[in-house]
């Protein structure tokens, strides 16, 4: 697996630390950052952009996971980095659509288990490479039809600009029969 960059978003430091532990076990090559507010997170986030975000719900004192995903889902340049929502209570099925109406991914409960934190990145880092497989092979053949859209069009000029030239001798034939009618007339 390539390099990628992951942000940890938790206001307990301990909780933090534990993912960041868990996650250099399985991941020991990525590069990772920490935050331990949201607005410190969404700060990071725009300075680094990372290709994966981890983010508690709870925040007390700053603003809340579900408000971080939303900040971060408005911006441009950073609405497309998948996030991972992590919790402790939030657990129930309400729970879950707000986080994924909010824009996360996924959604892990505390206390993180090793095996299914390796596993939701994993599983998310492979849904974006397809996905960037699908639209790098739809824009392949986006450019295929532009390119033969500009070779019809260039074509159909070249058979437009053929037919007025015959319509133009065509039109002087009769032009010229019109004038041969008139002289045999006169005669």
């Amino acid at each position: 697996m390539e390099k990628k960059r992951i942000l940890i978003i938790d206001d307990e430091i301990f909780a933090c630390e534990t993912l960041l532990f868990l996650m250099k076990k399985q991941f020991p090559h990525f590069e990772y950052y920490t935050a331990y507010d949201g607005i410190a997170g969404i700060e990071v986030a725009l300075k680094y952009f990372p290709d994966l975000i981890l983010t508690d719900w709870e925040m007390p004192g700053s603003i809340s996971g579900i408000e971080v995903i939303k900040r971060l889902k408005a911006k441009e340049e950073t609405k497309d980095i998948p996030i991972i929502m992590i919790t402790g209570n939030a657990t129930d099925s309400t729970s879950l659509n707000q986080a994924f109406e909010a824009g996360a991914i996924d959604f892990v409960r505390k206390p993180v288990s090793q095996l299914e934190i390796q596993a939701r990145v994993k599983s998310v880092f492979l849904v974006v490479s397809q996905q960037k497989e699908i639209i790098d092979l739809k824009n392949r053949e986006l450019l295929m039809i532009g390119k033969n859209i500009l070779e019809n069009n260039e074509f159909n000029q070249k058979l437009a600009d053929e037919l007025q030239r015959i319509i133009q001798n065509c039109n002087d034939c009769k032009n010229r029969k019109d004038l041969i009618k008139i002289r045999d007339e006169i005669k």
